[in-house]
């Protein structure tokens, strides 16, 4: 599972990154569901907020001492967190908590549609580009086809080019044998018709 953090006012390098791991959040109790909410005096020195692995740095770098992590809630699961922090230790209260959680339960359902935007978005320019791709291909496989078509008549044309004045005279020249009486009559017929049926042939694949 994946998060991303959106900051106001003061800004870290936890906004520097698109999405990173659940895992590695130093807020991951709450974006779990384990705990209801986290309130430190002085998240520099809580062991809740490091861990192996955790994606502490910027709460250092920051300064980040007071903080406040409540839960955003949507259609009864966790959709995210709103965190609110001081650099001076010790700055907030347990009343302090219950009033980021009314704010947390205003932004929620607004945060939720937005994600819910985002996906569908998302999800309609996977639509297009798929329809896209599946347009380009129908295209170039009707374009291969009329490439084969194409090579498949010139083909067809050079052969054509190539043999039918050939066969043609073959074909005179058997004819004014058997007239003339050069051969039998029976052997040049057949060879006469053979090669009118290659004639034939050949117009038949230009065609």
């Amino acid at each position: 599972r994946m998060h991303a953090c959106y900051e106001a006012g003061f800004h870290t390098s936890w906004s520097d990154l698109a999405q990173h791991p659940v895992e590695g959040s130093p807020i991951r109790r709450v974006l779990w569901g384990d705990t209801p909410y986290l309130l430190t005096d002085n998240a520099l020195l809580d062991d809740r907020f490091h861990f192996e692995g955790a994606f502490d740095g910027p709460i250092f770098a920051a300064k980040l001492r007071s903080r406040i992590i409540v839960p955003l809630r949507a259609r009864g699961s966790v959709i995210g967190a709103l965190n609110i922090s001081r650099h001076k230790a010790g700055c907030y209260s347990q009343e302090d908590v219950e009033v980021a959680q009314q704010c947390a339960d205003l932004i929620g359902p607004y945060m939720f549609a937005l994600i819910q935007t985002e996906e569908a978005r998302r999800a309609m320019l996977a639509e297009s580009e798929a329809r896209n791709r599946a347009e380009l291909l129908r295209v170039g496989a009707s374009q291969l086809t009329e490439g084969m078509e194409r090579e498949r008549r010139r083909m067809a044309m050079d052969l054509h080019d190539q043999t039918l004045a050939d066969l043609a005279r073959i074909a005179r020249q058997v004819s004014a044998f058997r007239s003339r009486g050069v051969a039998r009559t029976a052997q040049l017929a057949d060879l006469e018709q053979e090669v009118a049926g290659c004639l034939a042939e050949l117009r038949h694949i230009v065609d």
